[in-house]
């Protein structure tokens, strides 16, 4: 008869990797200091010098955000978190783009990765009076 104690051992060894891992990633994620609901423009340069314009809708629980993507030549929806002032996303698309960003009240700023390749972003929130225009 087969002996699978080791076995048994290594896949509880194994589970207790994974469970820690995914632990840990959770302690790192701060309350979220702001709200990103809502309908945001983004104006994205790549590392060419080509600029594009996208549109996202998040929709915020807690630390969590998920809502649509809309680009020039793809659109599906994305996935993400925000932690403290930080927000990194993706785009669930054929081709995955990568958001990392800090939010400043109606604006956020940061980088986006595209196969191998990253660039520069910034998103407004839409549907928000300016300040300038409000005496």
């Amino acid at each position: 008869m087969k002996d699978f104690r080791p076995k048994f051992i290594f896949l509880c060894a194994a589970f207790l990797v994974i469970l820690a891992g995914k632990t840990s990633w959770a302690q790192d994620l701060k309350p979220p200091a702001v709200d990103v609901t809502g309908t945001w423009s983004i104006l994205s340069e790549s590392e060419e010098g080509r600029e594009s314009l996208k549109t996202v809708e998040f929709i915020q629980e807690g630390n969590q955000i998920r809502g649509t993507f809309k680009g020039p030549n793809q659109s599906g929806g994305i996935s993400g978190f925000v932690s403290g002032k930080h927000i990194r996303f993706i785009t669930l698309t054929p081709n995955q783009l990568k958001f990392r960003g800090r939010v400043d009240g109606n604006t956020i700023s940061g980088t986006v990765g595209f196969r191998g390749k990253t660039g520069e972003w910034t998103a407004t929130r839409l549907g928000v009076p300016n300040a300038a225009q409000n005496p």
